[in-house]
Protein backbone atom coordinates (compact mmCIF):
# COMPACT_ATOMS: atom_id res chain seq x y z
CA UNK A 1 0.00 0.00 0.00
CA UNK A 2 1.47 3.34 -1.36
CA UNK A 3 0.59 6.75 0.34
CA UNK A 4 -0.03 9.41 -1.69
CA UNK A 5 -1.12 7.18 -4.79
CA UNK A 6 -4.16 6.65 -6.89
CA UNK A 7 -4.32 3.12 -7.44
CA UNK A 8 -6.43 2.05 -10.93
CA UNK A 9 -8.77 -0.57 -10.10
CA UNK A 10 -12.30 -1.46 -9.00
CA UNK A 11 -12.62 -1.01 -5.44
CA UNK A 12 -13.15 -4.08 -3.86
CA UNK A 13 -10.32 -6.25 -5.85
CA UNK A 14 -7.99 -2.80 -4.56
CA UNK A 15 -9.04 -2.75 -1.36
CA UNK A 16 -8.10 -6.40 -1.06
CA UNK A 17 -4.37 -6.04 -1.16
CA UNK A 18 -4.23 -3.40 1.71
CA UNK A 19 -3.55 -4.82 5.15
CA UNK A 20 -5.85 -4.27 8.19
CA UNK A 21 -6.39 -1.58 10.19
CA UNK A 22 -4.59 0.54 7.93
CA UNK A 23 -6.49 3.81 7.49
CA UNK A 24 -7.58 6.79 9.69
CA UNK A 25 -9.85 7.65 8.03
CA UNK A 26 -12.34 7.47 4.48
CA UNK A 27 -14.21 9.98 2.49
CA UNK A 28 -16.01 8.87 -0.20
CA UNK A 29 -18.85 9.32 -2.73
CA UNK A 30 -19.93 6.24 -5.00
CA UNK A 31 -21.22 6.44 -7.99
CA UNK A 32 -25.04 7.63 -7.60
CA UNK A 33 -27.94 4.79 -8.08
CA UNK A 34 -28.13 4.88 -12.11
CA UNK A 35 -27.77 8.36 -13.10
CA UNK A 36 -25.13 7.98 -15.37
CA UNK A 37 -22.36 5.41 -16.50
CA UNK A 38 -18.58 5.97 -16.22
CA UNK A 39 -17.32 3.48 -18.61
CA UNK A 40 -18.01 3.14 -22.05
CA UNK A 41 -20.23 0.35 -23.11
CA UNK A 42 -17.28 -2.06 -24.33
CA UNK A 43 -14.81 -1.59 -21.42
CA UNK A 44 -13.70 -4.17 -20.05
CA UNK A 45 -14.36 -3.64 -16.70
CA UNK A 46 -17.88 -2.60 -17.23
CA UNK A 47 -19.47 -5.35 -15.26
CA UNK A 48 -17.59 -3.95 -11.98
CA UNK A 49 -18.88 -0.60 -12.19
CA UNK A 50 -20.70 0.37 -9.36
CA UNK A 51 -24.30 2.10 -9.63
CA UNK A 52 -25.34 1.84 -13.58
CA UNK A 53 -27.91 -1.27 -14.53
CA UNK A 54 -29.08 -3.73 -11.96
CA UNK A 55 -31.76 -2.87 -8.86
CA UNK A 56 -31.90 -1.08 -6.16
CA UNK A 57 -31.53 -3.98 -4.06
CA UNK A 58 -28.32 -4.82 -6.34
CA UNK A 59 -26.17 -1.79 -5.71
CA UNK A 60 -27.16 -1.67 -2.21
CA UNK A 61 -25.64 -5.46 -1.81
CA UNK A 62 -22.45 -3.78 -3.82
CA UNK A 63 -21.94 -1.05 -1.23
CA UNK A 64 -22.17 -3.40 1.63
CA UNK A 65 -19.93 -5.59 0.03
CA UNK A 66 -17.46 -2.98 -0.85
CA UNK A 67 -18.23 -1.47 2.80
CA UNK A 68 -17.07 -5.03 4.48
CA UNK A 69 -13.07 -4.48 2.97
CA UNK A 70 -13.57 -0.42 3.78
CA UNK A 71 -14.78 -1.49 7.59
CA UNK A 72 -11.57 -4.36 7.65
CA UNK A 73 -8.83 -1.39 6.65
CA UNK A 74 -10.03 0.75 8.91
CA UNK A 75 -8.79 1.62 12.48
CA UNK A 76 -10.40 0.71 15.01
CA UNK A 77 -10.44 4.56 16.14
CA UNK A 78 -10.75 5.67 12.22
CA UNK A 79 -14.09 7.58 10.72
CA UNK A 80 -15.84 6.88 7.32
CA UNK A 81 -18.01 9.74 5.35
CA UNK A 82 -20.38 8.26 3.22
CA UNK A 83 -21.99 11.15 0.85
CA UNK A 84 -24.50 9.45 -1.31
CA UNK A 85 -27.49 11.29 -3.17
CA UNK A 86 -31.01 10.16 -3.56
CA UNK A 87 -32.70 10.08 -6.89
CA UNK A 88 -36.47 9.05 -8.16
CA UNK A 89 -37.97 6.42 -9.96
CA UNK A 90 -38.91 6.79 -13.33
CA UNK A 91 -39.06 5.74 -16.80
CA UNK A 92 -35.19 7.10 -17.18
CA UNK A 93 -34.15 9.67 -20.06
CA UNK A 94 -34.76 7.90 -23.65
CA UNK A 95 -31.95 9.69 -25.88
CA UNK A 96 -33.67 9.23 -29.29
CA UNK A 97 -36.83 11.27 -27.79
CA UNK A 98 -34.47 13.40 -26.29
CA UNK A 99 -33.01 14.58 -29.36
CA UNK A 100 -35.79 14.65 -31.00
CA UNK A 101 -37.22 17.37 -28.30
CA UNK A 102 -34.05 19.37 -28.15
CA UNK A 103 -32.23 19.57 -31.55
CA UNK A 104 -30.44 22.43 -30.35
CA UNK A 105 -28.67 20.12 -27.73
CA UNK A 106 -27.08 17.51 -29.69
CA UNK A 107 -24.11 17.51 -27.65
CA UNK A 108 -26.30 16.62 -24.68
CA UNK A 109 -26.86 13.21 -23.06
CA UNK A 110 -25.89 10.98 -25.88
CA UNK A 111 -23.90 7.68 -26.28
CA UNK A 112 -20.74 8.94 -25.63
CA UNK A 113 -21.23 12.40 -25.49
CA UNK A 114 -18.05 14.66 -24.62
CA UNK A 115 -19.65 16.78 -22.13
CA UNK A 116 -21.91 13.96 -20.39
CA UNK A 117 -21.43 10.14 -20.44
CA UNK A 118 -24.75 8.07 -21.48
CA UNK A 119 -27.86 8.87 -19.44
CA UNK A 120 -29.70 5.63 -17.89
CA UNK A 121 -32.61 4.18 -19.87
CA UNK A 122 -35.60 2.41 -18.74
CA UNK A 123 -37.14 1.92 -15.27
CA UNK A 124 -35.47 2.49 -11.83
CA UNK A 125 -37.36 0.95 -9.48
CA UNK A 126 -36.17 -2.54 -9.50
CA UNK A 127 -36.93 -5.47 -6.93
CA UNK A 128 -37.60 -2.91 -4.44
CA UNK A 129 -41.55 -2.45 -6.37
CA UNK A 130 -40.96 0.99 -6.25
CA UNK A 131 -43.52 2.78 -7.88
CA UNK A 132 -42.66 5.09 -10.65
CA UNK A 133 -42.29 9.01 -9.52
CA UNK A 134 -41.35 7.58 -5.57
CA UNK A 135 -38.33 8.81 -3.91
CA UNK A 136 -36.53 5.90 -3.76
CA UNK A 137 -34.59 6.90 -0.17
CA UNK A 138 -31.51 4.83 -1.57
CA UNK A 139 -28.99 6.72 1.02
CA UNK A 140 -31.24 5.38 3.74
CA UNK A 141 -31.56 2.10 2.53
CA UNK A 142 -28.08 1.85 1.62
CA UNK A 143 -27.16 3.10 5.37
CA UNK A 144 -29.53 0.87 6.56
CA UNK A 145 -27.79 -2.13 5.21
CA UNK A 146 -24.46 -0.43 6.56
CA UNK A 147 -25.82 -0.90 9.72
CA UNK A 148 -27.02 -4.20 9.79
CA UNK A 149 -23.39 -5.28 8.46
CA UNK A 150 -21.82 -4.18 11.81
CA UNK A 151 -20.75 -0.47 11.05
CA UNK A 152 -22.52 2.25 13.67
CA UNK A 153 -24.34 5.09 11.79
CA UNK A 154 -23.46 7.94 14.29
CA UNK A 155 -25.12 10.54 12.00
CA UNK A 156 -27.15 11.81 8.37
CA UNK A 157 -25.76 15.18 7.93
CA UNK A 158 -27.21 17.08 5.59
CA UNK A 159 -25.37 18.49 2.36
CA UNK A 160 -27.69 21.47 1.51
CA UNK A 161 -26.80 23.25 -1.40
CA UNK A 162 -26.90 26.54 -0.82
CA UNK A 163 -26.87 27.19 -4.78
CA UNK A 164 -28.70 23.85 -5.98
CA UNK A 165 -29.62 23.06 -10.08
CA UNK A 166 -32.83 25.37 -10.45
CA UNK A 167 -35.81 22.86 -11.19
CA UNK A 168 -39.05 22.64 -13.73
CA UNK A 169 -40.68 20.61 -10.93
CA UNK A 170 -43.85 21.97 -9.65
CA UNK A 171 -45.59 18.65 -7.68
CA UNK A 172 -42.69 18.87 -5.27
CA UNK A 173 -40.01 20.69 -3.49
CA UNK A 174 -37.24 21.05 -5.35
CA UNK A 175 -34.11 18.71 -4.41
CA UNK A 176 -31.41 20.62 -2.94
CA UNK A 177 -29.53 18.29 -0.72
CA UNK A 178 -27.28 15.20 -0.32
CA UNK A 179 -26.64 12.61 2.94
CA UNK A 180 -23.41 12.31 4.29
CA UNK A 181 -22.85 9.71 6.63
CA UNK A 182 -21.26 9.38 9.58
CA UNK A 183 -19.91 5.34 9.92
CA UNK A 184 -17.54 4.02 12.77
CA UNK A 185 -16.78 0.48 12.76
CA UNK A 186 -16.52 0.86 17.07
CA UNK A 187 -18.36 3.00 19.61
CA UNK A 188 -15.39 5.14 20.41
CA UNK A 189 -13.65 6.85 17.64
CA UNK A 190 -11.38 10.05 16.59
CA UNK A 191 -13.91 12.70 16.06
CA UNK A 192 -12.39 16.56 16.35
CA UNK A 193 -15.50 18.86 16.71
CA UNK A 194 -13.14 22.10 17.53
CA UNK A 195 -11.48 21.85 14.13
CA UNK A 196 -14.93 22.06 12.37
CA UNK A 197 -16.73 24.34 15.04
CA UNK A 198 -18.72 27.85 14.25
CA UNK A 199 -18.40 31.34 15.99
CA UNK A 200 -21.16 31.49 18.26
CA UNK A 201 -23.43 34.29 17.07
CA UNK A 202 -23.45 37.46 19.07
CA UNK A 203 -27.16 36.37 20.85
CA UNK A 204 -25.58 33.78 22.33
CA UNK A 205 -22.87 35.93 24.25
CA UNK A 206 -24.59 38.53 26.23
CA UNK A 207 -26.45 37.59 29.39
CA UNK A 208 -29.89 39.15 28.94
CA UNK A 209 -31.61 38.82 32.26
CA UNK A 210 -32.86 41.25 34.54
CA UNK A 211 -30.99 42.70 37.63
CA UNK A 212 -30.79 40.50 40.28
CA UNK A 213 -31.71 36.89 39.24
CA UNK A 214 -29.10 34.71 39.95
CA UNK A 215 -28.88 31.08 39.17
CA UNK A 216 -26.34 30.03 42.27
CA UNK A 217 -27.90 28.43 44.84
CA UNK A 218 -27.85 31.03 48.31
CA UNK A 219 -28.72 28.11 50.27
CA UNK A 220 -30.77 24.78 50.19
CA UNK A 221 -34.18 26.33 49.52
CA UNK A 222 -33.75 28.63 47.36
CA UNK A 223 -31.91 28.48 44.12
CA UNK A 224 -32.15 32.28 43.07
CA UNK A 225 -31.32 35.79 44.23
CA UNK A 226 -33.38 36.73 48.01
CA UNK A 227 -34.05 39.18 46.19
CA UNK A 228 -35.55 38.11 42.90
CA UNK A 229 -39.02 38.73 41.41
CA UNK A 230 -40.66 34.88 41.90
CA UNK A 231 -42.59 35.81 38.62
CA UNK A 232 -39.18 35.88 36.71
CA UNK A 233 -37.48 33.37 38.90
CA UNK A 234 -40.09 30.64 37.78
CA UNK A 235 -39.00 31.91 33.75
CA UNK A 236 -35.47 30.22 34.82
CA UNK A 237 -36.57 27.16 36.87
CA UNK A 238 -37.65 24.96 33.94
CA UNK A 239 -33.96 25.76 32.67
CA UNK A 240 -32.72 23.90 36.15
CA UNK A 241 -30.66 21.35 34.58
CA UNK A 242 -28.31 24.37 32.83
CA UNK A 243 -28.42 26.45 36.16
CA UNK A 244 -24.68 25.91 36.95
CA UNK A 245 -22.03 29.01 36.65
CA UNK A 246 -20.24 26.72 34.57
CA UNK A 247 -22.20 25.53 31.91
CA UNK A 248 -20.90 25.97 28.44
CA UNK A 249 -23.07 24.34 26.31
CA UNK A 250 -24.74 26.11 23.14
CA UNK A 251 -26.98 29.29 24.09
CA UNK A 252 -24.84 29.78 26.99
CA UNK A 253 -25.91 32.50 29.53
CA UNK A 254 -22.77 32.38 32.03
CA UNK A 255 -19.44 32.01 30.41
CA UNK A 256 -18.75 32.95 27.00
CA UNK A 257 -17.96 30.20 24.68
CA UNK A 258 -15.06 30.64 21.57
CA UNK A 259 -16.49 27.66 19.58
CA UNK A 260 -20.15 26.16 18.58
CA UNK A 261 -20.28 22.70 18.02
CA UNK A 262 -21.16 21.81 14.27
CA UNK A 263 -24.77 20.66 13.39
CA UNK A 264 -26.05 18.07 11.37
CA UNK A 265 -26.78 20.56 8.48
CA UNK A 266 -24.18 21.81 6.60
CA UNK A 267 -25.31 24.48 4.28
CA UNK A 268 -22.59 25.03 1.36
CA UNK A 269 -22.11 26.55 -1.91
CA UNK A 270 -21.47 24.25 -4.93
CA UNK A 271 -18.53 25.45 -6.39
CA UNK A 272 -17.61 25.75 -10.44
CA UNK A 273 -15.27 22.85 -11.10
CA UNK A 274 -11.57 23.88 -12.71
CA UNK A 275 -11.56 20.83 -14.95
CA UNK A 276 -13.89 18.87 -17.00
CA UNK A 277 -15.64 16.79 -14.84
CA UNK A 278 -19.22 16.29 -14.42
CA UNK A 279 -19.17 14.87 -10.56
CA UNK A 280 -17.01 16.88 -9.01
CA UNK A 281 -17.10 16.22 -4.65
CA UNK A 282 -17.49 19.23 -3.20
CA UNK A 283 -14.26 20.65 -1.90
CA UNK A 284 -15.63 22.67 1.40
CA UNK A 285 -17.43 19.55 2.49
CA UNK A 286 -14.39 17.09 1.71
CA UNK A 287 -12.90 19.54 3.97
CA UNK A 288 -15.00 19.56 7.19
CA UNK A 289 -15.13 15.76 6.21
CA UNK A 290 -11.24 15.54 7.01
CA UNK A 291 -10.79 17.54 9.56
CA UNK A 292 -12.82 16.38 12.05
CA UNK A 293 -12.60 12.60 10.81
CA UNK A 294 -8.20 11.98 10.22
CA UNK A 295 -5.48 13.49 12.17
CA UNK A 296 -2.87 15.13 11.06
CA UNK A 297 -0.34 13.32 8.94
CA UNK A 298 -3.03 10.88 9.38
CA UNK A 299 -4.35 8.50 5.95
CA UNK A 300 -7.45 9.61 3.96
CA UNK A 301 -8.80 7.07 1.91
CA UNK A 302 -11.49 7.51 -1.50
CA UNK A 303 -12.50 4.44 -2.74
CA UNK A 304 -14.03 6.38 -5.23
CA UNK A 305 -11.91 8.70 -6.18
CA UNK A 306 -13.27 10.13 -9.03
CA UNK A 307 -11.62 13.69 -9.97
CA UNK A 308 -9.43 13.40 -6.82
CA UNK A 309 -10.75 16.23 -4.86
CA UNK A 310 -10.09 14.20 -1.91
CA UNK A 311 -6.45 13.68 -2.63
CA UNK A 312 -6.52 17.33 -3.61
CA UNK A 313 -7.76 18.32 0.08
CA UNK A 314 -6.21 15.85 1.90
CA UNK A 315 -3.06 17.36 0.71
CA UNK A 316 -3.54 20.96 1.92
CA UNK A 317 -4.53 19.64 5.38
CA UNK A 318 -1.20 17.81 5.83
CA UNK A 319 -2.85 14.45 5.42
CA UNK A 320 -1.76 11.48 3.06
CA UNK A 321 -3.60 10.12 0.68
CA UNK A 322 -4.62 6.86 -0.72
CA UNK A 323 -7.33 6.53 -4.07
CA UNK A 324 -8.54 4.32 -5.82
CA UNK A 325 -10.30 4.57 -9.37
CA UNK A 326 -11.49 2.14 -11.80
CA UNK A 327 -11.43 4.52 -15.28
CA UNK A 328 -8.20 5.01 -16.53
CA UNK A 329 -9.30 8.50 -18.02
CA UNK A 330 -9.93 9.73 -14.14
CA UNK A 331 -6.95 8.66 -12.84
CA UNK A 332 -4.94 10.75 -15.53
CA UNK A 333 -7.80 13.32 -14.97
CA UNK A 334 -7.32 13.56 -10.91
CA UNK A 335 -3.01 13.73 -11.50
CA UNK A 336 -2.91 16.44 -13.52
CA UNK A 337 -5.79 18.11 -11.14
CA UNK A 338 -3.31 17.32 -8.40
CA UNK A 339 -0.51 18.53 -10.10
CA UNK A 340 -2.11 21.79 -11.69
CA UNK A 341 -4.73 22.75 -8.92
CA UNK A 342 -4.67 23.17 -4.85
CA UNK A 343 -6.89 23.74 -2.06
CA UNK A 344 -6.60 26.90 -0.36
CA UNK A 345 -7.37 26.45 3.55
CA UNK A 346 -7.71 29.65 4.27
CA UNK A 347 -9.87 30.92 1.13
CA UNK A 348 -11.52 27.46 0.82
CA UNK A 349 -11.51 27.71 -2.77
CA UNK A 350 -9.67 25.61 -5.56
CA UNK A 351 -6.95 27.62 -6.95
CA UNK A 352 -3.89 27.37 -9.26
CA UNK A 353 -1.05 25.83 -8.09
CA UNK A 354 0.97 28.55 -9.39
CA UNK A 355 -0.54 30.84 -7.27
CA UNK A 356 1.03 30.41 -3.92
Amino acid sequence: MNLNTIYCGDALSVLKTFPDNSIDCVVTSPPYYNLRSYLPEDHSDKEKEIGFGGSPEEYVESLVTIFQEVKRVLLPMGTCYLNIGDSYASNGIYIGKYKDTHPDHKDLHMDHSERYPQKVKGFRGGKYNIKKKDLMLIPHRVAIALCDNGWYIRSDIIYSKKNSMPSSVKDRPVSSKEYVFLLTKTPNYYWDWESISTEPADSTQADKRPKGVLRQRQNENSKYHENCDPTIAAQFRKQDNVGRSDYTGFNDRYTPVDKVRRRDVWALTVPGSKIKHFAMFNPQLVDLCIRSGCPENGIVLDPFMGAGSVALVSRSLNRNYIGIELNPEYVKTAEDYLDNWRYDVDSKKVVSSKNK
